[in-house]
């Protein structure tokens, strides 16, 4: 392959190579940008409705604590009036499952449910724990283990009241149903490998579609650490084995929640994968059709460029033997001049005039256009000239062409046409007219002597002259036929018919 032609397939295969990989590099940033818009719309979802349920409890919260703090905890008066406050403070909302009141030490005094209620501790929830352990304010806590009177999951919102020298005197606590919220992140959250939840500071999940794994504590805690610094973003995780797209948005009303959606990196580029294969191997297959054309081409390139060099050779050959045959002629002429004898100055003008139409075939091959044709009308008019020149006759040519032979037979039918302008010249005594033409399937030439008529007796297949003998040797070669008779004017005319199929092979 030619250095040009090498750059060139080199510069394409690196543009093509470009070209493909910022396409996969483009659409997996789409693919990951798309993951990211699913991941972050669910997370907006999913803090909008843990911010309604929370706010729900607080204001529950912040209307029973008041009369919790007032309350000695004994008085059962005043109990049932506080169970009839929660009752219809939490009336028939579907996300909060009940509020109650314990004591310091986890005993429950009042629920929105039942009074008076069945003795029970609750000391081993988390979010007594918390309060215990000295947590003030408001807490939003999660709970593994199911509401021990509903059996259902929650978690919970609750705030403590103190006795002044600041241990745990009561704790009003709000449990918030998660069953809507596991729902809800299930039929949204439905993508591949996707995972949603509710989630407090610490890692403690509040709510979380249970179709899917739930998040690790790592994973939480590498989202909080990214979360304390914003409202909302989307990171790459990688404190699981799988790496994970995550989306959260943190709560501005309720700061130690926030919200979480994800999907595994691998199901997000799944799609991607194969479109990644596909262009990869469109790349490949491209780049193997261009270096093959271009294979092609450069084969190509040297074949013509051989068929030249060889095409040159040969026409140097045909002007080498035109030269080599017209200087044979030349040497027979200058030594036959000393020779009077005109039988033998004949048989040398004939022998020179074959030897000049031979010439004048090879000047015609080296010339042509086309190497490997000889356009046969051409040959002829140049014949009937270098004929006039020798014998000094009236020989007038009328060539229809282009007719176009094969190089290969240009030289036997150049000596037919020879032969028979030559025999006129010398047996017809006046002017010679030559005509040359084609028919659909077959070459025509006509030679005729105007002023002599052949004799009535005459026969070609009985004459036994060389010329004439040679004549029909000649164009029987070629599986053609030659007639001779006198045309309509009375003047001696041969015609020479030979397939046109049997020249051009």
């Amino acid at each position: 392959m030619r250095w040009p032609l090498t750059i060139a397939s080199v510069v394409v295969s690196l543009l093509t190579a470009s070209i493909a990989a910022f396409m996969i590099v483009k659409d997996r940033q789409d693919a990951i940008a798309q993951a990211s818009e699913r991941t972050s719309s669910i997370s907006r979802m999913i803090i909008a409705h843990g911010d309604a349920s929370a706010s729900i409890a607080e204001q529950i919260v912040s209307v029973a604590l008041p009369l919790v703090a007032q309350w000695d905890l004994r008085d059962t008066a005043t109990g049932k009036d506080l169970h009839d406050r929660l009752r219809l403070l939490v009336g028939n909302n579907s996300d909060v499952a009940a509020a109650a009141v314990l004591d310091g030490k986890g005993n429950l005094l009042v629920t929105s449910r039942d009074f008076p209620v069945e003795p029970m501790n609750l000391s081993g929830r988390p979010f007594f724990g918390l309060h215990a352990a000295g947590s003030t304010g408001s807490l939003i806590t999660g709970d593994e283990a199911a509401g021990p009177v509903s059996g259902r999951k929650r978690f919970t919102f609750s705030q403590s009241d103190l006795n002044p020298n600041g241990s745990l005197r009561a704790i009003v606590v709000v449990a918030i149903y998660t069953s809507a919220m596991d729902i809800l992140y299930a039929e949204a959250a439905n993508w591949p490998g996707s995972r949603a939840g509710l989630y407090a500071a610490g890692g403690d999940t509040l709510a979380q579609a249970q179709t899917v794994s739930r998040a690790s504590r790592a994973s939480l805690l590498d989202i909080e650490r990214h979360a304390t610094t914003g409202s909302s973003g989307t990171i790459i995780s990688t404190a699981e084995p799988e790496t994970r797209i995550a989306s959260w948005n943190r709560s501005e009303n309720y700061p130690s929640m926030y919200s979480a959606a994800s999907q595994s990196m691998s199901e997000a580029l799944k799609a991607w994968h194969d479109r990644a294969w596909m262009i990869v191997l469109f790349t490949i297959v491209a780049n193997l059709l261009f270096w093959s054309l271009a294979h092609f081409a450069a084969r190509s390139t040297q074949a013509q460029e051989a068929i030249k060099a060889q095409d040159l050779a040969m026409r140097e050959v045909h002007h080498r033997l035109k030269n080599s045959l017209q200087l044979i002629s030349s040497l027979i002429r200058m030594r036959s001049a000393k020779y009077t004898d005109p039988m033998l100055r004949e048989v040398v003008n004939d022998i020179t005039s074959d030897l000049r139409a031979i010439a004048e075939v090879h000047n015609l091959v080296q010339t042509a256009s086309s190497f490997g044709e000889v356009d046969i009308a051409s040959a002829t008019e140049t014949l009937c000239n270098h004929l006039h020149r020798t014998y000094h006759a009236e020989i007038s040519c009328d060539a229809a062409g282009p007719i176009i032979i094969s190089a290969t037979h240009a030289t036997s039918l150049s000596v037919i046409v020879n032969e028979l302008i030559t025999n006129a010249v010398k047996h017809g005594g006046g002017a010679v007219a030559v005509r040359c033409w084609k028919s659909e399937e077959q070459l025509h030439v006509a030679v005729t002597s105007n002023g002599t008529a052949l004799p009535d007796d005459f026969s070609l297949e009985a004459a036994t002259g060389f010329g004439l003998r040679a004549l029909r040797a000649l164009v029987s070669g070629f599986e053609g036929k030659v007639t001779a008779a006198n045309d309509e004017h009375g003047f001696a005319r041969f015609l020479v018919a030979i397939p046109m199929t049997t020249l051009q092979k």
